[in-house]
């Protein structure tokens, strides 16, 4: 089971969205770390 992720990142590499097998994860720098299940 391969974890194949992407990170997107943009803004001057201050936002950055993270995707883990085609769904995305979280996004940082947000205070909270927002779950997509």
């Amino acid at each position: 089971m391969d974890s194949a992720y992407i990170l997107y990142s943009y803004k001057q590499n201050k936002v950055y969205l993270v995707f883990i097998e085609g769904e995305l994860k979280y996004i940082t720098p947000h205070p909270d770390y927002l779950y997509f299940k």
